[in-house]
């Protein structure tokens, strides 16, 4: 069986470039990289991508800030989360929402009595902050409809 992981997110704002000045002058970000809309965001070892386009999206990498290898997706608890998710939206005033999905494949029976490699176990933690505030936290063992929907 194989394990994949994933953190992603979306934040929601209301004038991109003032929201854009106001990561600059707190240094959240530092300049695009190679002239696209896709900023990094370092926080506590991790290294967060931030990245403007019809929704503003952004992601964990999967390597640590060191450059160490490693399943930093993996390795982030729910707690971190909470707490980025936490302190970016309290520090920049804005809105915030976050999920980690684990998804495990495996062999799973299928009707005609063979099998097939697809998802056979799931878990997924949504949370969600305005200005500092808690407005949503939630964990599921199945995909969580909300996700799609905030992010």
């Amino acid at each position: 069986m194989e394990t994949e992981y994933s953190v992603n997110g979306r934040i929601v704002f209301e004038d991109k470039e003032a929201f854009l000045r106001h990561l600059r002058d707190r240094g959240f970000i530092s300049q695009p990289n190679h002239g696209t809309e896709t900023f990094e965001i370092p926080y506590k070892g991790y290294q967060f991508i931030l990245k403007f386009g019809e929704k503003t999206t952004i992601t964990l990498t999967n390597a640590y800030e060191s450059g160490k290898p490693g399943d930093s997706c993996k390795d982030l608890s729910e707690k971190e989360l909470e707490e980025f998710c936490r302190d970016f939206s309290e520090k920049n005033s804005g809105k915030i929402f976050m999920c980690k999905g684990a998804e495990t494949y495996g062999n799973a029976n299928v009707f005609n009595g063979g099998s097939d490699y697809e998802i056979v176990n799931e878990e997924w933690f949504l949370c969600g902050f305005q200005n500092g505030a808690k407005i949503l936290s939630e964990k599921t063992f199945y995909w969580n409809p909300k996700i799609g929907e905030l992010l």
